[in-house]
């Protein structure tokens, strides 16, 4: 095989093995030290965190939220959102509880519920536009085959040069 197509085949490997590494990166990665990701699905948010954005949301006490905070919270078993607190409501009867108002950045009124300080996710603490994108369409069918075909074709391309006949010492 001449060095040039080893040379492209070589480039393409790194690049593939570079894109899998970021993606692992600011998925699994963020896992470990501590934040949850999220696809924003919708535009309340825009322009702070347009659609299609993954956000990064750290756990933290109630009691460390203030108004302004972006947080995330849970508002049925499979729905979260992110909107932003604009008032902080403590609980008179129970002083543990802790009620945020919330409202979505491009909404002109604030949320009809309050949220309590239990379904509270954590608060953003940054985003990366478009990679939403990305990740649903790899979790869906097509995306799936996608990724399947790529991960086939970096194990082809690591073994092209001894399919094509090249030993060890680089002679056929």
């Amino acid at each position: 095989m001449s060095k040039n197509i080893r040379s492209f085949f070589g480039i393409v490997m790194n690049v593939f093995l570079a894109v899998i590494v970021i993606l692992a990166v600011a998925l699994l990665g963020a896992r470990l030290v501590g934040y949850q990701t999220y696809t924003v699905l919708s535009g309340s948010m825009e322009p702070t965190y347009s659609t299609g954005s993954i956000i990064y949301v750290k756990e933290l006490a109630p009691e460390e939220l203030e108004v302004n905070d972006p947080i995330s919270f849970t508002i049925s078993e499979n729905t979260v959102v992110t909107h932003r607190i604009i008032e902080v409501l403590p609980d008179e009867d129970h002083s543990e509880t802790i009620y945020f108002r919330t409202k979505g950045d491009a909404n002109k009124s604030a949320d009809g519920e309050l949220v309590r300080s239990e379904n509270v996710l954590g608060k953003v603490v940054f985003s990366i536009p478009l990679l939403g994108f990305v990740l649903h369409y790899l979790a869906q069918s097509p995306g799936k085959y996608l990724v399947i075909a790529g991960a086939l074709l970096l194990v082809f391309l690591s073994i092209l040069p001894e399919i094509l006949g090249e030993n060890n010492n680089g002679t056929k």
